[in-house]
């Protein structure tokens, strides 16, 4: 990752991280490249966390749980 892209994401008030990375993608020792680890790792940033709430369960594929079950 360049360190102009890491520089953006530390200066933001927040990072969205999906599914990152290629398998095939290796580093010359053989593991896998991780942006998003990386990008937690550098920032003292250990926890995913994912806040949810759900509006509207009738339609959601979360429609059998109630409020406060999520």
């Amino acid at each position: 990752m360049p360190e102009s892209t890491f520089d953006a994401c530390r200066q933001a008030d927040a990072v969205l991280l999906v599914a990152m990375g290629i398998p095939s993608v290796r580093r010359p020792d053989g593991r896998e490249m991780t942006p998003q680890i990386d990008i937690r790792e550098r920032l003292d940033l250990y926890a995913g966390l994912r806040p949810i709430y759900l509006y509207a369960a009738d339609d959601s594929p979360l429609k059998k749980y109630q409020a406060g079950d999520i």
